[in-house]
């Protein structure tokens, strides 16, 4: 919800944006909720190969709704220092904690990038 809402409302007028994030919020709650009622009740009918893809489109969904929106060097730095920072953060803080340390020092490791390169334009 929120990477949709930071793409598609800023072009929408103030007085349009409240309906159609409840609305676009409440389809995305529904759609989730059945979809995982039916997972949880189907499961044991499906064969492996497919409960594996239905399994893999939840982070598949996630990747280009978060990769869409991306224009600029500064919007790809954070992603990009994230995932190759990856196997460092496995190798010192383990598995369990691994994507979130790596997302943070990508990220704040983009973010002082984007802040230094905003002074030297100035």
């Amino acid at each position: 919800n929120w990477v949709e809402g930071n793409r598609r409302l800023p072009e929408m007028a103030k007085e349009d944006r409240y309906s159609y994030f409840c609305g676009f919020s409440l389809v995305v709650m529904v759609s989730g909720t059945l979809a995982t009622g039916a997972g949880y009740y189907l499961v044991g009918a499906l064969s492996a190969p497919l409960a594996a893809v239905l399994l893999f489109t939840t982070p598949m969904f996630f990747s280009v709704n978060l990769v869409a929106p991306l224009r600029t060097w500064v919007d790809w730095t954070p992603i990009v220092l994230a995932i190759s920072l990856i196997p460092v953060a496995t190798w010192t803080v383990g598995r369990d904690y691994d994507l979130v340390f790596a997302g943070l020092l990508g990220g704040t490791i983009a973010y002082g990038i984007s802040r230094y390169h905003r002074r030297r334009v100035r």
